[in-house]
C-alpha cells in the first residue's frame, strides 16, 4: 500500500494570535470574579470594624483585539488585587485586634505605640504581639478563643499562669497560621492550573475546571491533580490542532475538486474518510489522522478484491500532483506538514475494499472506510 504521510505544526499567525486572545480572556475573567469576592469580604470586615482604608483595584476592560493588551491589563489588575488583599489583611488584623480587646487600654496602647515585631518587656506588649500575628482570615471560633484568653490573661497576676496563657494562645494563632498558609499555597498553585486551562475547551477541560473550583483550600490538593490537568490540557491542545488542520484539508481538498461532506472530520479521526477521485471511478483516497499526522492512500473499489495495476499505478501518479498542491494550500494556511514518508506511484499494491464501483457524482461525500482486503 503506497503512502503519503506528514506530521503537522500549526504556525498560523493568526490561529495562534486567537488562541493566545481565548486564554487572555478566560484570565482576565477568572481575575474580575477574584475582585467580586475580594469586594464581599472587604464589605464583611467593614461592617464589623469600621472603614478600614482600603480601596479595591479600578478594573479596566481593554477594547482592543490585541492579546498582548489584554495580558497587560490582567497583569495590573492582578497586582493591585494583591496589593488590596495584603492591606485587608493588615487593616483587619490590627481592627479586629483592637475591637477585641477593647476593653484592655494597655494592650490597645502597645499596639498603637510599636510594632508587634518589636520586643516588649510587659506582658501585655507580649500577648498583643502574639495575638497580631493571628491571620485576617481566622476562623470566628478561634478568633472568639483568642479573645477569651485574652481577657483571661487580664486579669491574672501570677507570671506562671499568663506565661500558659500565652502559650496556648500561640497554639490557636500557630494553627491558623498553618491554615492561612495552605490556603495561600493552594489558591496559587490552583491559579498556575488554571492558566494551563486558559483558552481551552471541550467537555473534558470544563469538567476539570469545575472539580477545580470545587477543591477545598484548607486541605491538601490532591496528588495526581498536576498531572491530570497536563493530561487533560495537552489532549485539549491536540484537540485544537486537529479541528484547525482538518478544516484546513477540508478547504485543500474541494479546492482540488474534491467533495469532503459534512462527515469528513468524525471520519478521518475514526477509520479514515474516503474521497472519490475526481479522476477515476474506481478509485478513492482514504485520510487518516493519528498523533498529529496526517496519512494519505489511495485505494480501489472491487468486489472481488482484484487489482489492475495499471490502472492503480495511474491512480497513485494522479493523486501525488494532487498531494504537492495540498500540501502547498496548507502551508498558505498556516500548516507546516513535514514529510515521513512518501512511496512512489506503484511500489506496494494498493488497498482493495470490497464494494462495487460507484458512478461519480458531482455530489461526492466523505465516508468511513469500510473493511479492506490486502491481496
Amino acid at each position: 500500500m503506497s503512502c503519503h504521510s506528514g506530521q503537522y505544526t500549526v504556525v498560523s499567525a493568526e490561529e495562534l494570535r486567537r488562541r493566545r486572545l481565548a486564554a487572555a480572556l478566560d484570565r482576565h475573567e477568572r481575575t474580575l470574579s477574584a475582585v467580586s469576592v475580594l469586594a464581599v469580604d472587604l464589605k464583611a470586615a467593614v461592617a464589623a470594624y469600621g472603614d478600614l482604608g482600603v480601596v479595591l483595584p479600578e478594573v479596566v476592560t481593554p477594547v482592543d483585539a490585541d492579546p498582548e493588551v489584554w495580558e497587560r491589563s490582567t497583569e495590573g489588575l492582578e497586582a493591585g488585587l494583591e496589593r488590596c488583599r495584603q492591606a485587608m489583611q493588615a487593616a483587619t488584623r490590627v481592627a479586629r485586634l483592637r475591637h477585641m480587646v477593647a476593653a484592655s487600654s494597655g494592650l490597645t496602647a502597645s499596639l498603637t505605640e510599636a510594632s508587634p515585631a518589636e520586643t516588649h518587656d510587659s506582658a501585655a506588649g507580649e500577648l498583643g504581639r502574639v495575638l497580631a500575628r493571628l491571620p485576617a482570615d481566622a476562623r470566628t471560633d478561634s478568633v472568639e478563643r483568642c479573645a477569651e484568653l485574652a481577657r483571661t490573661h487580664e486579669s491574672i497576676q501570677g507570671k506562671e499562669e499568663r506565661d500558659r496563657i500565652i502559650k496556648a494562645i500561640r497554639l490557636v494563632v500557630q494553627h491558623e497560621q498553618d491554615r492561612a498558609h495552605l490556603i495561600e499555597k493552594n489558591r496559587k498553585k490552583l491559579e498556575n492550573l488554571y492558566r494551563d486551562l486558559d483558552g481551552l475547551v471541550g467537555r473534558p477541560v470544563e469538567t476539570l475546571r469545575g472539580m477545580l473550583k470545587g477543591l477545598d483550600l484548607e486541605a491538601p490538593l490532591p496528588d495526581d491533580l498536576e498531572g491530570r490537568v497536563t493530561t487533560t490540557r495537552d489532549a485539549a491542545r491536540t484537540e485544537q490542532d486537529r479541528a484547525f488542520v482538518l478544516e484546513a484539508a477540508s478547504a485543500a481538498l474541494q479546492d482540488l475538486g474534491y467533495s469532503v461532506g459534512e462527515q469528513f472530520r468524525t471520519a478521518v479521526v475514526d477509520e479514515g474518510a474516503l474521497l472519490e477521485l475526481p479522476h477515476s471511478g474506481q478509485h478513492a483516497l482514504r485520510i487518516r489522522e493519528r498523533n498529529h499526522q496526517l496519512m494519505f492512500n489511495v485505494v480501489r473499489y472491487d468486489e472481488t478484491g482484484a487489482r489492475d495495476p495499471v490502472a492503480d499505478t495511474r491512480a497513485e501518479e494522479s493523486f501525488c500532483s494532487d498531494f504537492d498542491a495540498i500540501r502547498e494550500r496548507l502551508r498558505s494556511l498556516g500548516i507546516d506538514l513535514t514529510m515521513l514518508r512518501a512511496d512512489p506511484p506503484g511500489s506496494h499494491p494498493v488497498q482493495v475494499m470490497k464494494e462495487a464501483p460507484r458512478q461519480q457524482s458531482s455530489q461526492r461525500r466523505a465516508r468511513p472506510a469500510l473493511r479492506s482486503r490486502e491481496r
